[in-house]
């Protein structure tokens, strides 16, 4: 059995176990309960925190001190050392906390994050080498960057979702990659019913084993899913909200290649899971609560969890 992580920020006036804002990083101990441990607490970080484990057991994980309360260290990244927690600014300068930020490790096990710089309007990557981090531009046409996923592809290149945002309530979900010679971008899909009030991860990238890229992305009306195949992006709605979605999706290749999809409903407050069903994509069969062949999303009728 894998141990499952969660990251979070606790604040003073939700989680009364700690008398100061803080970051907090739970592991699962299989013969006991969740145990928590506080990375740090000198402000107000963790907000838009995210966390990876590597292979050799190394909990990494980064979230954001915003310039919302006056702080001034941005981007912070945390790591693991069995005997506390390592915690370093990454370099991005003040940003506010409701953008997103993204973490993924490379094939050695080194952290890279992306953010949105909210000066510039750009997408930003950092990645850890030598010790020290190094950030660079991975796109900067438009407004771009906002609620990145970060992702590496098999043969080790890091690639990038995000959204481009062109109107109050417009926008594209972009695909970026970093080759040989640096970072290009394609559309993926265009959203028409984004709301920057309830938006934090509103794209979701994952690789399969052929090393195709896969993205689930979300506006309040809809949820979408795309791979990448030879000719281009292929898109499949596979929700059609008739309440609010809270365009926050999660999205996990498993082992035989097949995505499944975490859906924040924000009306109901409820979580959903869309799991791909079948291996025949034209295989006609009605999918429990009305979902498109192939997807099978039995939570939307019954919700799995309810968030309080």
């Amino acid at each position: 059995m894998s141990t499952p992580f969660l990251r979070f920020v606790g604040n003073t006036s939700s989680w009364n176990r700690w008398s100061v804002d803080g970051v907090g990083a739970i592991t699962w101990q299989p013969s006991s309960a969740w145990v928590e441990d506080i990375a740090n607490d000198e402000g107000h970080e963790g907000w838009d925190a995210t966390v990876a484990v590597g292979d050799d057991g190394v909990i990494h994980a980064a979230g954001v001190d915003p310039a919302q309360f006056g702080r001034t260290e941005g981007v912070e990244y945390y790591r693991s050392t069995g005997d506390g927690w390592d915690v370093t600014q990454i370099g991005s300068g003040p940003i506010p906390y409701q953008y997103n930020v993204a973490l993924a490790l490379d094939q050695s096990g080194s952290p890279s994050i992306t953010y949105y710089n909210d000066t510039d309007q750009d997408l930003v990557f950092a990645r850890l080498e030598g010790g020290s981090w190094s950030l660079e531009r991975a796109a900067e046409e438009g407004d771009v960057g906002k609620y990145s996923s970060l992702a590496y592809d098999g043969e080790g290149r890091p690639a990038a979702t995000f959204f481009r945002q062109s109107g109050s309530s417009e926008g594209e979900i972009v695909f970026a990659s970093r080759g040989d010679g640096g970072w290009t971008s394609e559309t993926i899909g265009q959203l028409t019913a984004f709301s920057e009030s309830n938006a934090r991860r509103n794209s979701s990238l994952g690789f399969d084993s052929q090393g195709r890229a896969h993205v689930a992305f979300s506006d309040t009306q809809g949820v979408w899913y795309a791979i990448r195949g030879e000719s281009g992006w292929e898109i499949q709605q596979i929700v059609e909200a008739d309440l609010p979605l809270g365009q926050l999706v999660s999205m996990v290749i498993d082992g035989d290649d097949r995505p499944h999809i975490a859906i924040y409903e924000v009306t109901r407050r409820s979580l959903s899971m869309a799991s791909w069903r079948i291996s025949q994509p034209n295989r006609r069969e009605k999918a429990r609560c009305e979902g498109p062949v192939p997807w099978s999303i039995p939570c939307l009728e019954l919700p799995s969890a309810t968030l309080l």
